[in-house]
């Protein structure tokens, strides 16, 4: 190992520190080998110890712990080999049915649709028997009136909201409505 590896494997291990003070430790660490010497590298390298125990000293100096560096470094790599994992699992589905996201999306719409209707048609079937029950208690009639209006009601907001969603066919080199194309437009003489 040379000083530059040496220095590179102390800067890896330091990455829990902050960078002013991460930078001011391998300074001072720079210069103890400029001060050595480029013969007496090997010397310094001996010295000083495998990185990741100076780096331990370091931290602790610091009043972190040491073991935190590693568990930074090791929750980084499992963190990307997860992301790279679920990148290629998803373009594995893609790949596989392009088409799965629209068919789920559009069996949703459907069971939303139903429901909607279904809270639609109680909330008629409460107002009709609301008025039947006028004679026998008003506000017992107001209280059914009103619940019945309220769960239509809502009934009609969710479906004029799903209507906003309904998967439109898409149309192809067709022109505005109103505009003619320039086939129709010599045809015509215009």
């Amino acid at each position: 190992m040379n000083r530059e590896q040496y220095l590179k494997r102390l800067e890896t291990c330091l990455d829990t520190l902050s960078t002013e003070e991460r930078s001011s430790a391998l300074l001072y660490y720079v210069d103890y080998f400029e001060d050595a010497g480029a013969d007496a590298e090997q010397e310094v390298i001996a010295q000083l110890g495998d990185p990741r125990q100076l780096a331990d000293r370091i931290l602790e100096e610091n009043d972190q712990s040491p073991s935190a560096g590693r568990w930074r470094q090791w929750l980084a790599a499992a963190a990307q080999k997860w992301g790279s994992h679920r990148r290629r699992r998803s373009e594995r589905c893609v790949s596989k049915s392009p088409h799965k996201r629209e068919r789920l999306r559009i069996a949703g719409f459907c069971i939303l649709f139903v429901l909607s209707a279904w809270l639609l048609l109680c909330g008629v079937v409460v107002v009709i028997l609301s008025l039947t029950l006028f004679s026998t208690g008003p506000m017992g009639a107001l209280f059914y009136l009103g619940l019945g209006l309220f769960v239509s009601g809502g009934a009609l907001l969710a479906l004029s909201a799903l209507s906003g969603r309904l998967p439109r066919p898409r149309k192809r080199n067709t022109p505005p409505a109103g505009r003619q194309t320039a086939e129709e437009v010599t045809a015509h003489g215009r």
